[in-house]
């Protein structure tokens, strides 16, 4: 047994495996079965009999089933289930491409079968289980804040006050089911739950699920959606979905069908009223808010602008903000300088509203290692240090943004420098295993980090441009 393992805490807990290996299975359980409570299955119906959300603190799964079944397939329902699952997918095959596959599809680790020992399973076990237990800690303070959160959103610009008369309208509307789209960051999750506050379901479930994490994604379809678990649990209540980069015709003429009675079969208006939030950036969102012309008529539309768009708000926000965290510090924290409010105003803000309070906690700390009590430029990030800051922001530090960035960087070197335009010849010329690879991973970057679509604009427009040119350009 690993030296310093807590062998009373991981006795308790319980771990699921997925696999149509026998032996594999005798190995792990061998391994795993001295410190966890081991369960197994060989196929995914015996998986599906035991596997309920909350039961298991890790599952371990395999990503290639007999009867071609996908365990991504399965991996996907886990998540629409319970989002927080901590799982760990495993391939005898494994590459590159199949191990980031899995993460970005949710899952916490990726084991190659063939290059582990006992001892190596046991710490990633260990690990998972234990972070698994923090993630979920953490969202319970994060619903704790959620419940002591204003019922309202902030701001005073015409985008905001258009945004919150319709959210009046809508949410006292129970058969509408609208449309929530913005920028990652400008508050879109917020609005979606106060839609769900607001309304007659108030009292019923609210659940949130991930589009990357639905199948198949990131183009399913209502009618995908009603076979999950997620469908059923938010039955007379309201359910969200998350980070739809570009939703489809036929997912909004689907949802607009719901609204009006015409899907349910059994015509129960109890069932789920759906939420969807398309995250998109720069002039993709405009395509996406018209892209339907019933939809728009019919104002089912809630459309949250970037904050570089409406700099009036920066002040009203940071004021809350700086109130959030005078209350968390027990008075300290009176407010802002003029010099640093002029800063704040004129930076660019890519990361939106959720970038702005992450700055205000950033100067907050930094003002109480220096016991002051007002924020000055000197307590901003040195990336806003200077007037006129409108491209670098807390994400140049980080480095998932610059690993997206280098990515995105070679794609438009090969794109601008050797003319290359077309999907499939640029995945094969920059190596990924195909264009559909290229595609996710090129979308997923502009769309965590939208600064990167001004950045490189040629490998936006190939990727971020309208469907229809995107599929000519193949």
């Amino acid at each position: 047994m690993p030296r310093g393992y807590n062998f009373a805490t991981m006795k308790t807990s319980r771990i699921l495996i997925l696999d149509d290996d026998m032996a594999f299975r005798k190995m792990v359980r061998d391994a795993l079965g001295v410190i966890f409570r081991v369960d197994e299955a060989g196929d995914e119906t015996g998986f599906r009999a035991k596997f309920e959300p909350f039961r298991y603190e890790l599952l371990l799964l395999d990503m290639r089933l007999r009867g071609d079944r996908e365990g991504m397939d399965v991996l996907r329902s886990v998540y629409a289930a319970d989002p927080l699952q901590p799982v760990i997918m495993l391939s005898r095959f494994g590459n590159a491409d199949a191990a980031i596959e899995a993460v970005n599809a949710g899952a916490m680790m990726f084991l190659h079968k063939q290059e582990f020992t006992p001892a190596q399973l046991i710490r990633m076990a260990e690990a998972v289980v234990e972070q698994g237990r923090l993630r979920r800690q953490t969202q319970s303070l994060r619903d704790l804040a959620w419940r002591n959160h204003p019922d309202y959103l902030i701001g005073q610009s015409a985008g905001v006050q258009e945004a919150r008369q319709r959210l009046q309208s809508l949410a006292i509307d129970w058969q509408a089911s609208p449309l929530v789209v913005g920028e990652m960051g400008t508050g879109t999750t917020l609005l979606s739950r106060l839609l769900h506050r607001f309304s007659d379901r108030s009292s019923g479930p609210l659940v949130e699920v991930d589009a990357n994490r639905l199948s198949p994604a990131p183009r399913f379809s209502l009618a995908d959606l009603r076979q999950t678990d997620a469908w059923n649990k938010a039955y007379k209540g309201t359910l969200v979905v998350d980070h739809v980069v570009e939703p489809t015709d036929r997912l909004m003429n689907e949802v607009i069908d719901n609204s009006n009675g015409k899907m349910s079969p059994t015509g129960d208006d109890k069932e789920p009223r759906v939420v969807v939030i398309a995250n998109v950036a720069g002039n993709a969102t405009d395509k996406v808010r018209q892209r339907s012309d019933e939809w728009a008529q019919s104002r089912r539309t809630i459309y949250l602008p970037p904050l570089r768009d409406r700099r009036e708000d920066v002040a009203v926000l940071t004021h809350h903000f700086v109130q959030e965290q005078r209350q968390l510090h027990g008075g300290r924290v009176m407010s802002v300088a003029g010099d640093a409010m002029e800063r704040l105003e004129q930076h660019h803000w890519y990361g939106n509203v959720r970038e702005l309070r992450n700055v205000i906690e950033f100067a907050t700390l930094r003002l109480h290692v220096n016991e002051d009590d007002l924020i000055e430029s000197r307590h901003l990030p040195s990336t806003l240090a200077s007037s006129g800051s409108v491209g670098n922001d807390s994400a140049s530090w980080d480095y998932r943004y610059q690993t997206s960035r280098a990515e995105i960087e070679l794609v438009h070197q090969a794109i601008v420098r050797r003319g290359i335009t077309v999907k499939t010849r640029l995945a094969e010329e920059l190596g990924y295993s195909d264009r559909f690879t290229l595609l996710r991973r090129i979308r997923k970057a502009m769309t965590n980090y939208p600064r990167l679509a001004k950045e490189f604009p040629a490998v936006a427009e190939m990727f971020l441009g309208a469907r229809n040119a995107g599929e000519r350009a193949n």
